[in-house]
């Protein structure tokens, strides 16, 4: 694996940025050029999967025009360099637009600390914005969720939130709708009844784990919690949204209608856009003031 000082492909790794599932993200700078988030399989290339991945990602990513949407820069397969020797076998890798920030499950409220909704309204009505440009060019994210939001400038008057890992990404065909194409990756706190069920998927597909991410930033978790993946999925085929209020007391009673629609079974009941939904929350709590935070996260 890939550490400090070491080279992939000219980019010259500086520091580690994260963990993924099957990869590793550094901060990782080529002479002369801006500094990126280098994604770096832990496969070599001969598994084949991470290297189908990363391409679908930068292929998706570039279809897109968004400020709020990460930049896929570069993509491709190289070996680890140390001091110009080869110190690991060929790996997939992706150069992304580095946000210096933080994801957005770093905000999500827990115990008795209370949602920052300076911060998280602006970033929600940013990736609403994003998400429906993504549906406007005919990409279907598929894995919304806290940790694919990232959040810059979080303590500053203008917080921006950015949509990223296209990883799972698909095209809608036509553009309304899209079908199962045989690779379903699910994070399953926020896929949709039709994601489970393996149906035809719809930008309110998206729209759903939208909400579920949205739920969680205001409550503290998704909208189903249970104590198996087996159980939230059958909760989440059959089970009613619990109200925010219950989770949260000073939250507007009025959200519970409006998760109920954002997370309806049926994607025809739900919002027709996800900066719909983050308009009304932005609205609706936009002048609500949380009780303070007791002790930390």
């Amino acid at each position: 694996m890939p550490d400090t000082g070491d080279a992939v492909a000219g980019y010259v790794i500086l520091r580690r940025l994260g963990r993924g599932g099957t990869a590793d993200v550094f901060l990782a700078r080529r002479p002369g050029e801006q500094a990126v988030a280098l994604k770096v399989a832990r496969r070599a290339v001969d598994d084949g999967s991470s290297g189908q991945r990363f391409q679908r990602e930068f292929d998706t990513a570039g279809r897109i025009h968004n400020p709020n949407v990460v930049t896929a820069i570069d993509v491709g397969e190289a070996p680890v360099l140390r001091e110009g020797h080869t110190v690991d076998t060929a790996r997939p890798w992706i150069a992304l637009q580095y946000v210096d920030g933080r994801p957005s499950s770093s905000l999500v409220p827990r115990g008795t600390v209370e949602p920052d909704l300076a911060v998280i309204l602006p970033v929600l009505v940013d990736v609403g914005h994003a998400l429906d440009d993504c549906h406007r060019a005919g990409v279907l994210h598929r894995d919304v969720k806290p940790g694919n939001i990232l959040i810059r400038d979080a303590g500053s008057q203008n917080p921006r939130g950015y949509l990223s890992d296209f990883g799972t990404a698909q095209a809608l065909v036509p553009p309304a709708m899209v079908l199962y194409d045989g690779d379903l990756l699910l994070s399953v706190p926020y896929a949709a009844p039709e994601l489970l069920r393996a149906q035809d998927l719809w930008p309110q597909t998206d729209g759903y784990a939208f909400a579920a991410t949205a739920f969680e930033l205001l409550t503290g978790q998704p909208p189903f919690v249970r104590s198996t993946d087996l159980a939230i999925r059958y909760a989440q085929l059959h089970d009613p949204v619990p109200p925010p209020d219950s989770l949260r007391r000073w939250l507007p009673s009025s959200l519970t209608s409006v998760f109920r629609k954002a997370l309806a079974k049926r994607p025809e009941d739900r919002y027709a856009t996800c900066s719909r939904l983050a308009e009304i929350l932005y609205r609706a709590l936009r002048d609500v003031q949380p009780p303070p935070s007791r002790g930390g996260k």
